[in-house]
């Protein structure tokens, strides 16, 4: 079983000598540290908590607050990790902050300490995970680091400037370590949540094939609000300022957007729609989803609180300027590899097929079957 490690940063440590008595008496679960806000650096430092218990206040009588300062400039920016806001006013914390699923506000006071046991066991499984995650890293990283060296260093031997050497030896180790961990990732036996096909939050400056936008002052749970960007993420790219030149521009004026519907609507336009309601499930699994597109819809999962089910509709298009997209439209998420080369081949299938006249297939058909007749 893995152990947690809990960090109590408390000033008056009464007002949590319970709770610390209940985790010591499961050492087997949890491992107990207490600290106070004027050596949170270095406690910090020291024990990598996998979970914080974080009071706000300095004292009873003091106006500080620097519970709130280690919060949003340490533990959130640089130390991300499950916390339990355990303090007298938590509203000092709440007032200004999204709720977040990771972190629990819990006003101290009779029976608190039971509050905070139980948010405590809530978190733990999230706290593990992050645990794996950050334990796995360094080994990672220097696994790709021994493996890229020899090739790297060989081939920048006649680079004589060598902060270029060392520029292409970190980019070479990033993509090493992204291909590694995509490559472990892949190894886990349960299927893919269809929402993990989503980077969300998006990453970069630039669009990118692939990225879902909502249109700017409208709903995100209507699907007529939502487009796919089509146009390839290289027409896209502006690069970084290079030796004080300006940023390359794009090479594209424009974005070729898809127009999203709700999935029904989409698969009304399909094939589908000929399936009989109780054999629906099976067919959509068979001919839609497993495909990725059917006939010129793409499906796209739900993301919750941020995208609905809903379908693209690669006939259904749209070129907006491209100096004008971010008065229109946000970003709100991008559609990772390999998803994202489906909306790229999905779209071709669809847009850059032949235009080929009606022919008698039924004919065409008979045809066929008379000559493996014969042939039998």
């Amino acid at each position: 079983m893995t152990i947690v490690k809990v960090l109590f940063l408390e000033d008056e440590a009464k007002s949590v000598e319970g709770i610390i008595e209940y985790l010591n008496d499961h050492q087997d679960m949890y491992h107990v540290d207490l600290g106070e806000f004027q050596e949170y650096e270095e406690i910090l430092e020291r024990f990598r908590p996998d979970i914080i218990v974080l009071d706000l206040l300095a004292g009873t009588q003091s106006p500080e607050v620097p519970g709130v300062d280690i919060f949003d400039n340490t533990i959130w920016p640089r130390l991300f990790c499950p916390v339990v806001v355990y303090s007298a006013q938590p509203d000092l914390f709440t007032e200004e902050r999204d709720p977040h699923p990771l972190v629990k506000t819990i006003h101290k006071g009779r029976d608190s300490e039971g509050l905070v046991i139980q948010a405590i066991n809530e978190l733990k499984p999230h706290g593990v995970a992050l645990q794996k995650i950050r334990n796995r890293f360094p080994k990672d990283f220097h696994v790709a680091l021994r493996e890229v060296a020899p090739y790297t260093f060989q081939a920048c031997e006649e680079e004589p400037d060598p902060g270029k050497r060392i520029g292409q030896i970190f980019r070479a180790v990033l993509r090493r370590l992204a291909a590694m961990i995509v490559e472990l990732a892949a190894d886990d036996e349960d299927p893919l949540a269809c929402w993990e096909q989503y980077i969300c939050p998006p990453l970069g400056n630039d669009l990118q094939l692939g990225d879902v936008l909502l249109s700017k002052g409208q709903t995100n749970s209507d699907p007529a609000s939502f487009r796919i960007v089509l146009t390839p993420s290289c027409d896209l790219a502006t690069g970084p300022e290079r030796e004080g030149k300006p940023r390359r521009k794009p090479k594209v004026n424009c974005v070729l957007l898809a127009r999203c519907i709700p999935i029904t609507e989409g698969i009304k336009l399909t094939k589908l729609n000929l399936v009989k309601k109780k054999n629906l499930e099976e067919n959509l699994g068979k001919w839609m989803l497993s495909q990725g597109y059917l006939e010129s819809i793409l499906p796209i999962p739900a993301l919750p609180g941020r995208i609905p089910h809903m379908a693209a509709k690669l006939r259904d298009l749209e070129l907006v300027p491209l100096d004008g997209i971010d008065d229109k439209f946000e970003v709100v998420a991008s559609i990772d590899s390999p998803f994202r080369e489906l909306v790229s081949w999905a779209y071709m299938q669809t847009g850059a097929r032949l235009g080929l006249p009606d022919r008698n297939f039924a004919q065409w058909s008979k045809e066929i079957m008379s000559s493996l007749a014969e042939g039998q």
